[in-house]
């Protein structure tokens, strides 16, 4: 048994090294081959012996087939090495079954010709193999070592610490989506509330009506981020419920007029359109005040408040001018304000008129505006008892028309709090603030919520509030609005105070802090091993970095039971042009006649309204 065993393995062999030696006698004359199977041979078998202690042994299927294919690699080249090995051996050691001597001493020849190339080869793929062990080590490793980390498979419902630098993958966006407005005006009515926008998730955000109509509103944001988009969004929403709608808009916006007017005629009520700036009669900003009223504007447009510095001593004459004035108003209730600066020079007497020249400066200032030579025009009240939108376009230059347009605002809050019983809610939109604002301006924000009226703001950041006039304390407006504004709505931000702010107000949740195990391998590369541990610690719901990287449209929404990211559009609508509607002007008295000719006298303490805007769209 043992003898045919050894006979059919001499035999087996035999033929083997036939094989062999015809592939050797082929390849020969070839050094370059030798040489080459050298080199790859013995590289490639250190290289596949690096890849697999650089894969990690864990179970996921990807490393597995990684590892187990590049063993199976190396393994096949060792193998194929000890076979070239066994059957030298056999050449020098075999029976003469196997290598007869004339082929063992051809052979021998042959390898003593050919066989340094081998060796050569193969002492060069050592130095390959070498530096692809080192490169391999050095920056393989520990790039596959970050992938794994940053691919691996979280838990999606754990929150953890957020990075500036990948933030925006997980950022809402509506690009390519299209909200419907009309379907999301009536879902939100069926269910007595008020459309915000949509959430990540892509469903309404909504806040019922009766928590609206007792909540002023703060939107905040650069330039083009779309305060004012979100502005229309929910005073369309407050014509469509009946309410009776203001807008003061600075910087006469492209689109805002065409979408209310466009939402008044769907809802039958009227759409009224003044501009400041025009030559045309339009509004007496003074119909129907009171004498306390009118003191109230005086003081507040003209800044006369005592502020505290040795300048109000120049005020005291200044504020009995105007004091004076107004009692004399109620008297002539219906004057215009250019019959008013004409009243001023009959019932102030010389010495009065002689130590007010700053208060008969400015009113005279505002006596030339066109706009308000009038007895009658646009009745502020009309809209509180029947609904509709009176819509105000003013200016962000200047000092007239900034001074008119904050009158005005001021004189709406009045007509609303003067209601004995308020007939319909009305809401104030207030367009970058900072050219609006007034002492009683920001006294209304703790006031007139329970006259049935909500006011809704937008500026570009916190510094808009210090920049508010020098009868105003900036801590003082800073504070009333923010405290007082229960609805928030926040834009992006790249100015660090802002974005903090925004931040805190959002709340802080616990979220997973990761800490990885570092390693060196045997070239000192560091890596990140797969043992993954965590903690729980603090940071906002939303953080800075969510804030500074929102997308255009998105916004933090604040007011609800939790603070979310939710995404507004603008309305579709198609643009209009706009005219006044003029109105019966007043003949001015001889005193007056100089209202046009005569340029102003400069006052040294004139209020200031400084600052520049930004499109509200």
């Amino acid at each position: 048994m043992l003898t045919e065993i050894s006979n059919l393995y001499d035999t087996f062999m035999a033929a083997r090294a036939e094989e062999a030696l015809e592939a050797v006698v082929f390849l020969g004359p070839r050094k370059w081959v030798w040489f080459a199977v050298g080199v790859v041979g013995v590289s490639l078998l250190l290289a596949c012996v690096r890849i697999v202690r650089l894969v990690p042994k864990e179970r996921t299927w990807q490393l597995a087939m990684i590892r187990n294919v590049a063993s199976l690699f190396g393994k096949a080249l060792l193998v194929l090495l000890l076979l070239v090995v066994f059957y030298a051996y056999f050449a020098y050691a075999g029976s003469d079954l196997v290598w007869s001597a004339s082929n063992r001493r051809g052979f021998w020849s042959f390898v003593s010709d050919h066989g340094p190339w081998a060796i050569y080869g193969g002492g060069f793929g050592v130095l390959l193999g070498i530096l692809a062990w080192s490169k391999i080590a050095t920056q393989l490793e520990p790039i596959i070592a970050s992938r794994l980390h940053d691919q691996t498979r979280k838990d999606k419902h754990k929150d953890r610490l957020t990075d500036a630098r990948t933030v925006q993958r997980f950022l809402p966006s509506l690009a390519g989506k299209r909200i419907d407005y009309e379907a999301a005006f009536e879902y939100a009515k069926e269910k007595k509330s008020v459309f915000l926008g949509v959430n990540q998730t892509g469903k309404a955000v909504l806040i019922p009506k009766r928590k609206w109509d007792k909540s002023h509103v703060q939107i905040c944001g650069p330039t083009g981020t779309g305060k004012g988009v979100q502005a229309v969004v929910v005073l369309t929403q407050a014509l469509m419920h009946g309410d009776g709608v203001f807008v003061f808009d600075p910087k006469r916006d492209e689109w805002a007029a065409s979408v209310l007017a466009q939402e008044c005629e769907k809802a039958g009520v009227p759409f009224s359109y003044v501009d400041l700036r025009s030559d045309a009669p339009q509004v007496n900003i003074i119909g129907g005040a009171t004498s306390d009223d009118l003191f109230e504007l005086f003081v507040a447009g003209f800044g006369l408040e005592e502020k505290g510095e040795a300048a109000d001593f120049y005020r005291i004459d200044d504020r009995e001018a105007a004091y004076q004035l107004a009692r004399a108003f109620e008297q002539n209730a219906e004057l215009s304000l250019p019959e008013l600066y004409d009243l001023a020079h009959e019932v102030l007497d010389d010495n009065l008129c002689e130590n007010a020249k700053g208060f008969l400066a400015r009113l005279k200032q505002l006596a030339r505006l066109e706009v308000v030579n009038t007895r009658k025009g646009i009745d502020l009240t009309s809209v509180l008892e029947v609904g509709g939108c009176i819509y105000v376009v003013g200016s962000m230059r200047g000092q007239d028309i900034p001074a008119l347009q904050k009158i005005f605002a001021l004189r709406v809050i009045q007509a609303i709090e003067n209601q004995v019983e308020p007939v319909r809610h009305a809401s104030i939109f207030l367009d970058e603030i900072k050219y609006l604002l007034s002492a009683p301006t920001v006294n209304a924000f703790g006031t007139i919520r329970d006259k049935n009226c909500n006011l809704i703001l937008t500026h570009q950041a916190l510094q808009d509030f210090r920049d508010c006039g020098k009868d105003l304390s900036p801590d003082a407006v800073e504070g009333a609005i923010k405290t007082n504004t229960q609805i928030k709505w926040i834009y992006r931000t790249k100015d660090p105070e802002t974005a903090e702010w925004a931040a805190k107000m959002s709340g802080k949740i616990l979220v997973q802090k990761e800490r990885r195990v570092i390693d060196r391998n045997e070239f000192l590369s560091e890596l990140a091993r797969s043992e993954l541990m965590t903690d729980e610690i603090e940071r906002y719901a939303v953080d800075e970095n969510i804030i500074q990287h929102l997308p255009d449209g998105c916004a933090l929404y604040i007011g609800g039971e939790n603070a979310q990211l939710a995404l507004t559009q603008p309305i579709p609508t198609v643009k209009r042009t706009f005219k006044v509607t003029p109105a019966e002007p007043v003949e001015r008295k001889v005193v007056g006649s100089d209202l046009i000719s005569s340029p102003a006298p400069e006052d040294p303490i004139a209020h200031e309204t400084a600052g520049t805007g930004g499109r509200l769209l």
